[in-house]
């Protein structure tokens, strides 16, 4: 169980009595300025609390606490001060949705039963998290690796999605790793009712007609009705919902939301999709960043900044290998389709055990003769 605690006090007789009082029960990190706390929450492992003064330079507690809540977002957090005014406690709680509000002097035995209250909420929250990501997380790869076999044109697209969505991500406060990563991979559910023939024109990067636009375009709305049926799904359903929502206001859904009121997993996955879609259409990489800079509205200001600034790495090398020589853990880098041109898995597609499967039992019938085009390493 994590028992890691960091006190916050620009007085150090305050904090080296909380050392003194708490060493035997907790591990207690302190330090005296705001500042500093935030870089020890950075960087550090995590804490499971963060206790602090209110009135500190520079920086107050409430400030404090609300970095921190951005930041570190399981985190609990408790306010000690000797401030007794009630609409402090308030903005704290508002603010930095603060789980206790202390006033000092606070008896030792109050502080204690308040620290391992806390603890046991970090652990519940954590425990909740962990046990989505493990259970959750692996039904809908599981699901999904099932629907790109059985309709590629929709979801083939999945893992790559996923792994841009994540280099936009990586780095940046405020991001939900395992809301942003399950609504990259269920991004393209409500295309279980998106027609054949507009999914193979959209996976081919061809023009849509207006009809077909339309049809294509409500599969966000249907995705997000799926999932806001599951439970802990509300936040993933309405990234779906905004995912092709632009910065500026405009496109689907059509509603007053812009700008930060959009959520952010769904401003990176809009960013994530439209690189994608622009790559399939065959678009060079410079063609993609003169496109994407004149759609500059579009997008989050600050992501979009991140994806330009960002050093360009090396493609990873590709090479040919046979159906049955397919092994897992490798990335499929061009469509791979029958003799017949039937498209059985789509590029971008990280090769998993039952694609393997998948594809050896074509090559085994005789109707997947040519070699596939693969890489070693995921594709940027």
């Amino acid at each position: 169980m994590n028992s890691r605690i960091l006190f916050v006090d620009d007085e150090p007789n305050v904090l080296e009595a909380f050392r003194r009082t708490l060493r035997k029960s907790f591990e207690i990190t302190t330090c005296v300025s705001p500042q500093e706390a935030l870089q020890i929450v950075r960087t550090e492992p995590d804490f499971a609390v963060i206790v602090s003064d209110m009135r500190m330079p520079g920086m107050s507690g409430i400030e404090l606490l609300t970095e921190v809540k951005q930041a570190k977002p399981d985190t609990v957090r408790i306010m000690l001060t000797g401030n007794h005014d009630q609409e402090t406690a308030v903005e704290a709680v508002n603010r930095g949705d603060v789980f206790k509000f202390l006033t000092k002097p606070c008896e030792t035995n109050t502080l204690i039963s308040t620290l391992e209250q806390s603890t046991r909420q970090f652990q519940l929250v954590t425990a909740e998290r962990e046990l989505l990501t493990r259970t959750v997380q692996g039904s809908v790869k599981v699901l999904l690796d099932a629907l790109s076999i059985a309709k590629p044109e929709a979801f083939g697209r999945n893992e790559r999605i996923l792994q841009k969505a994540r280099e936009l991500a990586s780095g940046l406060e405020g991001v939900d790793s395992w809301e942003l990563s399950t609504a990259a991979l269920l991004a393209h559910l409500g295309c279980v009712a998106v027609s054949k023939a507009t999914l193979d024109k959209v996976a081919a990067g061809r023009d849509l007609t207006k009809t077909e636009r339309t049809e294509y375009d409500r599969h966000p709305e249907l995705g997000a009705q799926l999932l806001s049926a599951v439970p802990r799904f509300e936040g993933i359903a309405q990234c779906v919902l905004y995912q092709h929502k632009n910065f500026d206001g405009s496109g689907f859904p059509e509603d007053e939301r812009q700008g930060a009121d959009i959520p952010l997993s769904a401003r990176i996955l809009h960013l994530a999709l439209a690189l994608d879609d622009l790559r399939t259409r065959g678009w060079s990489e410079a063609a993609v960043m003169q496109e994407i800079r004149s759609r500059a509205s579009w997008y989050d200001p600050a992501l979009l900044a991140r994806f330009l600034e960002a050093p360009r790495s090396d493609s990873a090398k590709s090479f040919l290998v046979a159906a049955d020589r397919l092994d897992v853990g490798l990335m499929i880098e061009e469509d791979v389709q029958n003799n017949q041109g039937v498209l059985l898995i789509c590029r971008g597609q990280a090769v998993t055990l039952a694609i393997v499967k998948h594809l050896r039992h074509f090559h085994a019938l005789g109707t997947l003769t040519a070699p596939i085009l693969v890489s070693s390493s995921p594709r940027p």
